[in-house]
């Protein structure tokens, strides 16, 4: 099999408006770069439902391995769920071990507002949290993960060690040449 073309997606009002600093596609990159891949392209997009599926549904029709940060928790602006159900052609459905692991971890609380994060796009795997249980889930070759990175890099790190340990690259080498007191276009020829 041919090495997929890797991107990564941050989704949320408050990247672009500057309320929060993407930590996200920093840390995507650090991550392949360790394994000899390369992020083939990345987006911050706003909580706008047809550019979030347009975009997935794009990256989806090329079958791209994406990473997607932010937008799957349970406030009303949270609508990578539903979005990536669209773009996948697939209803959103309540994911039972999804649903059970919320429970585990609020109990009564879960109920009406933290359950909705169990409704994922069908077919969907779910990504274990090991902050506070509530998973991310995958369809597609498409990631969802929170969008705070103490919970998501952790479930980064379990996506590249699980369901993408088989891409790696042993033979990528990137060369750095140092040229001092000289500009770029002094080079081009």
């Amino acid at each position: 099999m041919s090495q997929p073309t890797f991107g990564a997606v941050v989704i949320g009002d408050e990247i672009l408006s500057g309320r929060r600093t993407d930590r996200h596609i920093p840390a995507v990159i650090e991550r392949l770069n360790a394994r000899g891949l390369r992020l083939g392209w990345a987006c911050v997009i706003g909580d706008e439902p047809a550019r979030i599926t347009e975009t997935l549904r794009r990256s989806m029709d090329a079958n791209e391995v994406v990473f997607c940060f932010g937008g799957i928790g349970a406030t009303p602006d949270d609508l990578t769920r539903e979005c990536a159900a669209q773009a996948a052609g697939v209803p959103l459905e309540r994911h039972p071990g999804a649903l059970a692991e919320i429970e585990a971890q609020f109990g009564e609380q879960a109920w009406p507002h933290r359950v909705l994060m169990a409704d994922l796009p069908a077919g969907a795997e779910l990504i274990p949290n090991a902050y506070n249980r509530v998973p991310g889930f995958f369809i597609r070759q498409h990631f969802f993960m929170p969008g705070f990175p103490q919970m998501a890099h952790p479930m980064l790190d379990w996506v590249l060690a699980g369901p993408l340990a088989q891409w790696s690259r042993s033979d990528y080498v990137e060369l750095t040449l140092m040229a001092f007191d000289v500009t770029e276009s002094q080079l081009l020829d």
